[in-house]
């Protein structure tokens, strides 16, 4: 079953009618721009889910893109399900914020207004949307942006987002003010074309502010057993952070680490991927006891060549060989930012066991719309799943997986098939770096390593 047009319209009409307050206020404060901007952005993602889902039902076929075709797995429908109805609770909360910023509303509840707009301006500035708040709200809107993007991906469909650029800082957005004598504020845009003008967004007159960078991001690579993909992941990744910060780069990630779906070991969810519902009976493996060293045609795939020659490799290769499998805790979607896995059927396992942890949270009481990190489930800024084959280029329009080597007992076969795969892991996450995090090579370095008379970073200690 597809996802229905009216499901997406009620959402796009809920983000548009905050985005309507968004585009006549003057003298917006930072914060409350940010977000005002980043619900641009998501408009900008629903509308291509609008048309495609427009198109679909006309055609009265399955979910088809381009040269491609493509459907959601039932896990994968129904978390996209579930990101549209967290889309609707933060679209009202934004709303309200705009509204009641609009027309000087301290408290619905006691029915509390202010005489003077300055003063309105200076409490929501100062006390009723703190930095830490409009934060929240905006890693919410920038989650819904990547899930969003996502199953844009999973359908074949061209990316929408791309993550914000940087801007130079101003303490004010300031918009231009309707005509003396022209009686009114600007109108409303039509719901008709509001897809397209909001497409063009507000006429600023200074260039707008960014949010403070984020340097804390975290991320967790998933694959079933976490002796292979994942651990390969890991070791990349911690490679390239050494080196861009030894490089004074900008680097944004905090944590980076990896873990097994059917692993026993250190795992906080076992009994609920025992009893999830998989879309195919063949989404299920066996769970493992977990324990066991990464596999070691896969670590000498990534270490055992000239490639990041420096000093630190070697601590590097110590620690990644020296760990063991383990399997997923309870909180990863609330203290992840990204859970990365490599191929469909295990997208689809890990929404699933989303939903599964959110229905779980749901029964404690503990409530359907946590909004901090004391709950499991994080809706919009935390626990977003990716696949990273969406970050390699498409062969004949399709999307591409990254899939485990084939079982060999030849030696000199499995090092070339691991070679292979560390191959592709490594752009894949070159390119996720680049786009979710802004992440550029480091300048003035050799990423290969030191050459002889060059030795910058060979002695640095760890």
């Amino acid at each position: 079953m597809a996802l229905d047009l009216g499901t997406v319209l009620a959402v796009a009409e809920l983000v548009q009618k905050a985005l309507e307050i968004y585009r006549r206020i003057d003298d917006l404060p930072d914060q409350m721009a940010q977000i005002g901007r980043r619900m641009k952005q998501l408009n900008n993602v629903l509308v291509v889910f609008h048309e495609f889902i427009q198109s679909q039902e006309q055609n009265a076929k399955r979910t088809t893109a381009g040269s491609g075709k493509q459907s959601l797995l039932s896990g994968q429908l129904n978390d996209l399900r579930e990101v549209f109805d967290d889309i609707k609770f933060t679209a009202k909360k934004v709303h309200d914020l705009f509204d009641r910023y609009e027309n000087g509303i301290l408290s619905r509840s006691l029915d509390l207004e202010f005489r003077k707009p300055l003063f309105a301006r200076v409490w929501f500035a100062v006390f009723d949307n703190p930095a830490d708040r409009a934060e929240a709200l905006i890693r919410e809107i920038d989650g819904y942006c990547t899930n969003l993007n996502v199953y844009l991906n999973l359908l074949n469909l061209k990316k929408a987002y791309k993550p914000r650029s940087k801007r130079p800082k101003t303490a004010v957005v300031r918009k231009p003010s309707p005509a003396k004598g022209s009686g009114s504020r600007p109108a409303a845009v039509p719901a008709p074309a509001a897809a397209a003008a909001l497409s063009a967004g507000p006429s600023l007159n200074v260039t707008p502010a960014s949010p403070p960078v984020r340097r804390d991001y975290k991320i967790l690579f998933v694959d079933p057993y976490n002796i292979g993909r994942s651990v390969v992941a890991q070791a990349l990744v911690s490679l390239l952070g050494r080196l861009t910060k030894r490089a004074r780069g900008d680097w944004r990630l905090d944590a980076v680490q990896s873990s097994g779906f059917f692993v026993r070991r250190y795992g906080g969810c076992v009994k609920t991927i025992e009893n999830l519902t998989y879309s195919h009976p063949t989404f299920r493996k066996p769970l493992f006891p977990g324990g066991e060293r990464p596999k070691a045609a896969a670590m000498a795939a990534v270490f055992d060549n000239k490639w990041m020659n420096y000093s630190f490799k070697k601590e590097i290769r110590d620690e990644m060989t020296a760990r063991t499998s383990r399997g997923l805790s309870r909180d990863i979607f609330s203290y992840y930012d990204f859970i990365t896995v490599f191929t469909l059927r295990e997208h689809d396992n890990m929404v699933r066991l989303k939903a599964a942890l959110r229905k779980e949270e749901q029964s404690s009481g503990l409530g359907s719309r946590p909004v901090s990190d004391s709950g499991t489930v994080w809706h919009g800024g935390k626990g977003r799943v990716i696949q990273l084959g969406m970050y390699l280029a498409r062969k004949k329009g399709e999307l591409r997986e990254i899939w485990g080597p084939r079982d060999t007992t030849d030696p000199v076969k499995e090092r070339e098939q691991w070679n292979q795969k560390v191959s592709e892991i490594k752009v894949a996450l070159k390119e996720f770096l680049r786009q979710e995090m802004e992440w550029t090579p480091p300048t003035g370095v050799d990423i290969e390593g030191p050459k002889p008379g060059n030795p910058s970073l060979q002695g640095s200690k760890t």
